[in-house]
């Protein structure tokens, strides 16, 4: 017995985002191969890796605010962290007077 659902059961919106796949020697069609292709043509391998992979915890109304601004919100949340970060560097780096006098080096 099959799992699979009878093909008229399928609706219009499904048959919209469905894959065509073309059937290889045995009949039966390459379903991996025709994803990959798939994803290919609409990224690109990545040319330097740029960003990091991480998990973490936010407040769940930070990310309902970032997600109700719409599309590219994950963009949005990374470059809004970035911006802090470099602003945090800023005030932290200390001038090159201020590195002597802590020192002990006098010019």
């Amino acid at each position: 017995m099959s799992t699979r659902p009878a093909p008229d059961s399928y609706t219009d919106e499904e048959f919209k985002h469905a894959v065509v796949v073309a059937n290889d020697a045995d009949g039966r069609g390459d379903l991996r191969a025709a994803m990959l292709e798939s994803e290919r043509r609409y990224r690109g391998a990545q040319k330097a890796a740029t960003k990091v992979m991480v998990t973490i915890r936010l407040e769940r109304d930070a990310v309902t605010a970032y997600r109700a601004s719409g599309r590219g919100w994950q963009t949005r949340l990374s470059d809004d962290i970035a911006a802090l970060a470099r602003r945090r560097q800023a005030r932290r780096k200390p001038t090159s007077k201020a590195r002597r006098r802590r020192s002990g080096v006098s010019k």
